[in-house]
């Protein structure tokens, strides 16, 4: 299936936002089609798998690991969480909280360290 053919899947009420663009929500299926046709040409081979999913009323919660190659030969892996929200049977909106798989072989020690170490101490 390509992007294009899951347009009539995406109305144009379809807002999505991801980590990197919390304060700029997009609109709009042609939105989406540019997003998806952009990952397919980077990723033609991305393989999506489906780790957990809930769904509650309307709301769906997907954890996913995405991977694949990318055409210039590095490999792509991006884990992370999707929530959707369905009326009429359409995706009206999707958040998108996914992040590339570290590959550096950092423990979490290190990890921990970086990602909250205390900003440095002012000087008077």
């Amino acid at each position: 299936m390509t992007p294009s053919e899951w347009r009539p899947c995406s109305p144009m009420t379809t807002r999505a936002l991801s980590r990197r663009t919390l304060g700029a929500p997009l609109a709009g299926g042609a939105q989406v089609l540019k997003n998806w046709t952009a990952v397919f040409e980077g990723v033609p081979d991305l393989v999506a798998d489906l780790v957990s999913f809930s769904i509650s009323g309307n709301t769906e919660w997907t954890e996913l690991y995405w991977r694949g190659q990318h055409v210039d030969g590095p490999p792509y892996a991006m884990r992370g969480v999707i929530i959707l929200v369905v009326r009429d049977d359409l995706v009206a909106e999707a958040r998108l909280y996914m992040a590339p798989v570290e590959t550096s072989g950092e423990d979490i020690d290190t990890a921990v360290r970086e990602l909250y170490k205390r900003p440095p101490a002012e000087t008077a």
